[in-house]
């Protein structure tokens, strides 16, 4: 059989298309690499060789639950879910935004219908729903902390009610728990209290050395390991230091465990081509 006969009668098998599974985690891929381009954690060409690396990945060994980026995808998930608020949030929600409460009344009634407020992003919509329903000028209050002409009546109106012949400073005071700076110096004088040191994600981000994926790995977890570190003792610039070289550390080790793919790496595109020599 001549070498064109033998290629003529080789039956052509075609690549099997990826599975669903598959398909879907590339998708998801794709919006967490947009997301973290979004959000300035990497560029363009970095998330197109992160993608490019995953892909691979799961084309070659089918889904399974080692692929990268499946814990990041799944926060991301939870992060972008519609919330579901209870019947009886539903219910007053419409009625105690239209009302003429302040801001803070608005937003604690809100709290206190809905069960699931202590979680973040349940909180986040209420405090959104609350921001929504306000006028641009009482927004504008709230944005920097003082007392707007609004709120200023309101609590008139309450003194006048509640009031019981107190000097209006003195019942707000009472009604507010707030103190002047005067009423407040014995009391700091005697119970001195500790600056929190207060980490930054930025300055953080800046002292970081080693290759880019490295970076964006470890920046997508600066937030868990700010949380841990609030759960220590003493918060100071010096303890965080001695933290953050600590977790630092512990999480290279981690990243270095998870293999060049899972690195989201692509060791193949970095190989030098193969030359051959002609006699």
């Amino acid at each position: 059989m001549t070498m064109s006969e033998e290629m003529a009668a080789r039956t052509y098998v075609p690549k099997p298309a990826p599975s669903p599974k598959v398909q879907s985690y590339k998708q998801d891929v794709l919006d967490i690499v947009n997301y973290w381009v979004d959000r300035g954690y990497m560029t363009s060409t970095e998330a197109m060789a992160s993608a490019g690396a995953a892909f691979d990945t799961a084309e070659t060994t089918g889904y399974s639950t080692n692929l990268p980026y499946l814990n990041e995808i799944n926060q991301y998930k939870a992060y972008i879910a519609p919330v579901q608020m209870s019947p009886e949030y539903e219910k007053l929600k419409d009625f105690t935004l239209r009302s003429k409460l302040t801001y803070g009344e608005k937003l604690n009634k809100l709290l206190r219908l809905e069960p699931q407020s202590g979680q973040s992003n349940v909180y986040s919509k209420i405090r959104q729903d609350v921001l929504a329903s306000l006028s641009p000028e009482e927004r504008s209050y709230v944005d920097t902390g003082e007392m707007s002409p609004a709120l200023n009546r309101q609590y008139k109106e309450r003194w006048s009610l509640e009031g019981q012949g107190m000097p209006f400073e003195d019942w707000l005071s009472v009604k507010t728990g707030y103190l002047s700076a005067e009423e407040r110096a014995p009391f700091m004088q005697a119970t001195p209290s500790t600056p929190t040191y207060q980490p930054s994600f930025e300055a953080t981000k800046a002292g970081l050395t080693g290759s880019q994926y490295w970076k964006n790995w470890f920046t997508n977890r600066f937030y868990d390991v700010l949380q841990e570190y609030k759960t220590k003792g003493e918060q100071t610039e010096a303890g965080w230091s001695g933290f953050l070289a600590k977790r630092k550390a512990e999480l290279k080790e981690e990243w270095w465990s998870l293999g060049a793919y899972g690195r989201g790496e692509r060791p193949s595109s970095y190989q030098p081509p193969i030359k051959t020599v002609g006699f």
